[in-house]
Parts: structure tokens; C-alpha cells; sequence
């Protein structure tokens, strides 16, 4: 079992902030009403930027690029949801229950897992395994 690179994690989960964080907040601040379908435009780019921390988190590690694109989108996402939970509070709106975060975390790292799979079949076509 290879060791997790920190490197190679920070440098998916910068990439998926990218995406997810700017698309966390601005659907914690503008979507306030769960009811509101609105809230799924912001959950897909969330989700897309999973995929792509993973992605780059296992291009940069290609002996084990789905431990890391699930590590990278794990603490991506820790640190996106965070942010939007202080935004929420700040803002009085109510939080969900603590099995909807549980279930978003652990789709989230299996994002992440898609991304470095995307990334470790990318590798073996160029040939660079």
C-alpha cells in the first residue's frame, strides 16, 4: 500500500475548490429555500468539481490515483462544506440534518475516485503507467 502524497491531495483539492467552493457559497447565499430547484445547478458543479480534483489528483500519482482522488475530493469538500455551513449560520438559515452531510461526504470521495479512475485510464492509454 503506497503512502498518500500531500502534494498530489492539495493540489486535487485546490482544483476542485475551484469549482465547488464558488458554487457552494453562491448557492448557500442565493438559494435559501431547499424547495427551490435552483439548488441543483449549484450541487452538479459541485459535483463536477470533484470529478476534476480526482482527476488531477491521480494524473499526479499514477500508482494510486483512486486513493488520492478520493482523499483530494474528501478534503475539498470538508472545506467547501464548511465555509457553506458558516455562511448558512451567518445568513439564519437552517441546517439540514447530519445524514444528508454524511451522504454528501461519502458520494463526494466516491467523485473523487471516478476522477482518478478517469485519470489512471487516461494514463494507461498514453502508455505512461
Amino acid at each position: 500500500m503506497s503512502t498518500v502524497d500531500w502534494r498530489a491531495v492539495r493540489l486535487g483539492a485546490v482544483a476542485a475548490l475551484a469549482l465547488a467552493l464558488p458554487a457552494g457559497l453562491v448557492g448557500a447565499v442565493v438559494v435559501n429555500d431547499d424547495s427551490n430547484n435552483g439548488v441543483f445547478v449549484f450541487f452538479v458543479l459541485i459535483m463536477a468539481g470533484m470529478l476534476v480534483g480526482g482527476f488531477v489528483a491521480g494524473s499526479k500519482r499514477p500508482d494510486a490515483p483512486l486513493m488520492h482522488g478520493a482523499v483530494a475530493a474528501l478534503v475539498a469538500y470538508v472545506v467547501a462544506q464548511a465555509l457553506t455551513l458558516v455562511v448558512r449560520l451567518l445568513d439564519g438559515s437552517d441546517l439540514r440534518s447530519p445524514v444528508v452531510y454524511v451522504f454528501n461526504t461519502l458520494l463526494m470521495a466516491s467523485l473523487g475516485v471516478v476522477g482518478g479512475l478517469v485519470a489512471e485510464r487516461r494514463n494507461a492509454r498514453l502508455g505512461s503507467t
